[in-house]
């Protein structure tokens, strides 16, 4: 049984991804934002923390409820998250004392998950799946990075050192007049550069990809991803207290977290590089074999050094196994539903990690950690070569 498909033109899928990278700038630079935001509203930590739990849940909601739409109909929905995304920041922006922020912080986030929705949709179905999501996880890094950059030096020259509040607030319009502004370019790219996508596979395929088997194997991929990612967030939110508590210097654990990002897009980039003809398993399993060395690294000796080289390969490991593994799930699923999902748990999985993490670590000894990590990573590389093996074959000239 074989999935017949007419991939997508690498240019709609290059579009697809600009808009997507436009919508996400609220939740990539989220961390600087939320923080500006603190400094304007005059709110606590927990305040700060409900922002953005709750625009990271209507983001999800969002990637939920768009998995099953038909690709014409996502380009649809995707408009009009650019309009809930205008709307939630220019109301801000114009209104700030008088807009409510948790709102504002649902209506962006749901906005956010369509555009991300759209572009897990569109990139499994191009032509090469993998190389297509090893390149948005790489631009997705670098352009968190840019903003983090971009804030930064918005804060520093407007506000300075003492983080005044009229120069927060400046700083603070600023940026949600730059996402208000993204949306709106998004929008005109969906129409302009999006005519004609409503393409879906073929009737067969579509029986194919609601079918027994192939659910089942979507599952088990989807489960991989998970399983990652719960892995990622047992140890991601925790590497600048870890540095801390083994006393190293602020700049020292700035600069290894930078590791991390940088590695990230180099992680990306080589998933992207990879032949269609070499098993996904078979990469991932040696990513993983570095991975626990790259654990061992973080949380075993109090180095530096080793600290440094474990975020490196930690910022690596985890974007090269996302694309690796959206790749094997464009191959199962045509219609690039289980790829949307893909994006859903991986974010589950990295909310729910740091809880687990949490009931683990006792004072200083976050050992515990990397041997949960360790073996959620051994137990998700087991998923990803169940899946592969059960894997439908896909029609030459469709490679992931």
């Amino acid at each position: 049984m074989s999935v017949e498909r007419s991939p997508l033109p690498n240019m709609v899928v290059s579009v697809g991804m600009v808009v997507a990278l436009m919508m996400a700038t609220g939740i990539l630079w989220m961390p600087s934002i939320l923080g500006v935001m603190k400094g304007v509203f005059q709110i606590d930590a927990r305040e700060v923390g409900r922002l953005a739990s709750a625009e990271a849940g209507a983001f999800l909601v969002a990637t939920i409820y768009a998995s099953g739409k038909p690709l014409a109909a996502l380009k649809r929905l995707a408009l009009i998250g650019c309009a809930l995304l205008m709307g939630a920041n220019i109301a801000l922006v114009l209104a700030r004392d008088v807009v409510p922020l948790m709102p504002m912080r649902v209506l962006a986030g749901f906005g956010t998950g369509v555009g991300a929705s759209l572009v897990m949709k569109v990139c499994a179905m191009s032509a090469t799946p993998t190389r297509f999501f090893g390149i948005y996880s790489a631009s997705f890094s670098v352009v968190m990075i840019l903003g983090f950059q971009f804030i930064g030096h918005l804060v520093s020259a407007w506000a300075g050192e003492a983080s005044s509040v009229d120069g927060l607030i400046r700083v603070a319009t600023a940026v949600w007049g730059v996402h208000a502004a993204l949306a709106a370019l998004a929008s005109l790219l969906l129409i302009i550069g999006m005519r004609g996508v409503a393409r879906e596979p073929s009737a067969g395929a579509a029986r194919d990809s609601a079918g027994q088997a192939i659910g089942v194997q979507a599952a088990i991929g989807l489960s991989a991803i998970a399983l990652f990612f719960l892995a990622r967030g047992n140890v991601w939110p925790f590497l600048q207290v870890m540095g801390g508590s083994h006393g190293f210097a602020v700049t020292g654990v700035a600069n290894a977290l930078s590791m991390f990002a940088v590695f990230g897009v180099l992680g990306s980039l080589a998933a992207a590089a990879i032949p269609p003809a070499v098993a996904r398993s078979y990469a991932i399993g040696v990513a993983v074999l570095a991975l626990f060395g790259g654990l061992y690294a973080l949380y075993a000796p109090a180095s530096l050094l080793w600290y440094t080289i474990g975020c490196a390969i930690g910022g690596f490991f985890w974007n090269f196994v996302f694309a690796l593994g959206l790749g094997l799930l464009a191959r199962i699923d045509a219609t690039g539903r289980a790829c949307v999902l893909g994006m859903t748990v991986s974010s589950a999985g990295s909310a729910a990690g740091p809880y687990l993490a949490g009931m683990l670590i006792e004072g200083s000894g976050y050992q515990s950690v990397a041997w949960l990590a360790g073996g959620l990573c051994a137990a998700g590389f087991i998923g990803v070569a169940l899946a592969e093996t059960r894997r439908v074959p896909v029609e030459a000239g469709t490679a992931a």
